[in-house]
């Protein structure tokens, strides 16, 4: 019991300095959602329109950013409450920024995005897909 008080004083003195002398390294997130109506007839009888809701959500840290996000876009006949063909976007983009000064700045950003089309009361299928895959380099120069 006499070298328990003392081993663990000397413990949590050493994890407080380790706790202190570590590097700040937090996590940055925002998550949000939209829905848009577009009424494209007016505000007559028979009002239809797009209907395009959105769902994100978006984490930062040091160099690396990673982009989440949902959405969907279609016609929609309002007064009957239906929808017609529509699709639904999935994306995932993650981002690594190699260098950024005051004059100039380089990142690569890698990416997938899926367009699943989703069919009404059209011939064929009922659903068709679209993958899009990319990698692209993005750059900021300072000329003065």
């Amino acid at each position: 019991m006499k070298k328990l008080l003392p081993c663990t004083a000397l413990v949590m003195c050493a994890g407080m300095a380790c706790a202190q002398a570590e590097e700040k390294n937090d996590w940055h997130f925002n998550i949000g959602a939209m829905y848009e109506i577009e009424n494209v007839e007016g505000y007559g009888e028979d009002m239809d329109g797009l209907a395009e809701p959105s769902v994100y959500f978006n984490a930062a840290n040091g160099p690396w950013r990673i982009a989440l996000a949902y959405y969907q876009e279609g016609p929609v006949d309002y007064s009957a409450g239906k929808r017609g063909t529509w699709f639904d976007r999935p994306e995932l983009e993650v981002h690594y920024q190699f260098l950024e000064n005051d004059d100039f700045s380089f990142g690569l950003t890698g990416g997938f995005r899926n367009y699943g089309y989703h069919y009404v009361d059209e011939p064929g299928k009922d659903t068709a897909n679209m993958q899009r895959w990319k990698i692209a380099p993005d750059w900021d120069v300072k000329l003065t």
